[in-house]
């Protein structure tokens, strides 16, 4: 949990000198929010801890679920039921 406007104050204060943000209150975010103006973070869209492997499999299954959907097929839920 992070409050955002303290978040905000510190890294255009000075106080902190950079941010990284994955996981945000409201995704995606829009391209006019306040951080996207900072050049002091980075931020990614709720990806950035999976390995390159895992992403891989997560749009194989994204896919695997389009083309049920396409075909009229029951979805597949490995990706809701993984851990």
């Amino acid at each position: 949990m992070v409050d955002e406007d303290a978040l905000y104050t510190a890294l255009t204060t000075g106080v902190i000198a950079g941010a990284g943000l994955d996981v945000h209150y409201e995704e995606p975010r829009p391209l006019s929010d306040r951080y996207a103006k900072l050049r002091n973070v980075i931020m990614t869209p709720h990806l950035a801890g999976g390995s390159r492997k895992g992403v891989v499999e997560e749009i194989e299954i994204i896919l695997d679920n389009c083309r049920a959907f396409w075909a009229a097929g029951p979805s597949n839920t490995r990706l809701a039921s993984r851990s």
